[in-house]
């Protein structure tokens, strides 16, 4: 049975040169992830945080997508089982997840198809 894996290629740029693609066996596991997400918000704790965001979003307003007036409320409301962390450990927190979710351009893009559903109909 030969090893598929990690080998480094004659040039030493350490490509997988093997025959097969690296996810041979399906999704890979960001996009697990988010389907699983997307499962969870149809239960009732995933009901309840889509609730608190409608709330959120009542309470920014009507406003253009923004990463400090939007994103940054949204993804606070989403963490909100983390705030027993100090008050700094949890701005922390918020503000790397909300850096990292702007400055990925797809995570962007949802962001922003999740607050304008939010700010036109108050549904996700």
């Amino acid at each position: 049975m030969a090893e598929r894996g990690f080998q480094s290629d004659s040039n030493g740029s350490g490509h997988n040169n093997s025959s097969e693609p690296e996810d041979a066996g399906g999704d890979s596991l960001l996009e697990q992830i988010l389907r699983g997400s997307e499962l969870g918000m149809q239960s009732a704790e995933g009901q309840a945080i889509m609730d608190r965001l409608r709330q959120t979003a009542d309470k920014i307003g009507d406003c253009s997508f923004d990463r400090d007036i939007v994103l940054l409320p949204l993804v606070a409301e989403i963490l909100s089982p983390f705030r027993p962390l100090t008050g700094t450990s949890f701005q922390k927190m918020c503000q790397s997840v909300t850096g990292t979710i702007y400055d990925d351009v797809a995570s962007r893009e949802r962001a922003m198809k999740l607050w304008d559903r939010l700010r036109r109909t108050g549904t996700p």
